[in-house]
Formats: structure tokens, sequence, C-alpha cells
């Protein structure tokens, strides 16, 4: 039952995540899942966006949504712990630094503004 559980978890976490990549889990209707989507982006979205102002104005809001999208996709939190994702946003543009999307200086102005 526990791994039943566990799975069904993983399989609504995946498809939130990234629901182009990952399938949704059964038996849940297609609107319940686009409102779940929406608000844990929305809900990441708006931390990281009071977290990263000037980030967020620098790389305007197209490439801003996009690069919260791919850490939403991309990142697998290692915290239970909401404030701690601003953070895990700064490591996951350190790793990630000069990819695309991902400009150069991106990281140290991440960890300026995360302090």
């Amino acid at each position: 039952m526990h791994d039943d559980l566990r799975a069904q978890q993983f399989t609504l976490a995946r498809h939130i995540r990234d629901p182009g990549r990952h399938a949704p889990p059964p038996r849940i209707e297609a609107r319940r899942l686009k409102v779940y989507r929406e608000l844990f982006f929305n809900n990441v979205e708006s931390l990281l966006s009071s977290g990263f102002p000037v980030i967020r104005e620098t790389l305007g809001e197209a490439k801003w949504k996009s690069l919260v999208q791919a850490f939403f996709s991309q990142h697998r939190s290692r915290t239970p712990l909401f404030p701690q994702m601003t953070q895990e946003f700064v490591d996951y543009v350190e790793a990630r630094a000069g990819a695309a999307g991902i400009p150069a200086w991106l990281p140290e102005l991440a960890h300026y503004e995360w302090i």
C-alpha cells in the first residue's frame, strides 16, 4: 500500500512539473491536473519573483518565465521547506551557467540577491 501511494505521488509530481514529458496519473480529470499545475507553478514563480526581482526585471517577462519553468520542470527539490527553494534556485543557476537561457553573469547576480 505504501509503495502504491508513493508511486502515485511521484507520477503526479512528475506530471505537474513537466506534463509534456510525463503522462498524467490515471483517473484524474485533465482540468483538475491543470489546476494543480497552475497552482504549483504560480507559487514557485511568485516566490522566486519576490526573491530575485532584479533578475526578473533584467531578463524580461518571457525569459524569466522560461527560466522558472526550466527550474520547475528539471529541478527536484531537496527540501520540503518552501522558503529554502530560493537557495536551490541559486544552486540550479550556478550549475547551469552559460547553458541555453542562462547568461554567464546570472549566477553571481542570483547569489547577490539571495544573500
